[in-house]
């Protein structure tokens, strides 16, 4: 999970993460596995476009073969949104390597954040995926509304094998906090600066 008050450069780098993957380059010096990624965008279609371009120009590559993008909005917290993720990926050449779902709250309508029931239904889905199609899953949230904390039911945070915190620094500078790492040592915090 990865989560931030609004404005706090969440989606540019979890598109950075997905590309780094797909692309087959290290991601903050830390070596990926190359792959592709499915990336369902919940919200900033408008602006994917140029955050791609931007993404491949400052990498000096071409294209991105790998990375496939979906708009639409399939409710993780339902069977039928579940199987919809799970026939997107089977169109796919093979499994993605990364599942990366923005916004969280974007994909799961009408659930009631802080309640363990629904979040718990969104888990499940989430999980099937993961272990269907052998792939991580990075979903990127918001925080509650004083910062201090993921947004909703703590039994996201328990599930989550890492959980990150992006706080905002300054115009285009932002820090990435390991708020949870279950299995290994917790990343130390890292500056995060975006190309102009």
């Amino acid at each position: 999970v990865l989560y931030g008050l609004p404005a706090t450069y969440k989606s540019f780098l979890a598109i950075d993460i997905a590309l780094s993957i797909s692309a087959g380059i290290s991601w903050q010096d830390r070596c990926t596995a190359p792959g592709h990624i499915l990336y369902q965008l919940g919200e900033g279609l408008a602006g994917l476009a140029a955050r791609v371009a931007a993404w491949k120009g400052h990498q000096g590559l071409e294209g991105i073969p790998q990375s496939w993008f979906i708009p639409e909005r399939a409710n993780l917290s339902t069977p039928r949104g579940i199987d919809q993720i799970a026939r997107a990926i089977g169109r796919l050449p093979e499994p993605p390597k990364l599942l990366a779902i923005d916004t969280l709250a974007r994909a799961i309508p009408g659930v009631e954040e802080n309640m363990q029931q629904g979040m718990g239904l969104v888990i499940d889905g989430v999980d099937r995926l993961r272990e269907e199609f052998g792939c991580a899953a990075l979903l990127v949230h918001h925080a509650r509304k004083n910062g201090t904390a993921i947004r909703g039911s703590s039994v996201l945070e328990g599930a989550a094998d890492v959980v990150m915190e992006m706080q905002r620094e300054q115009v285009l500078s932002a820090v990435l906090k390991n708020v949870k790492q279950k299995d290994g040592p917790a990343f130390s915090p890292m500056r995060i600066s975006l190309a102009a």
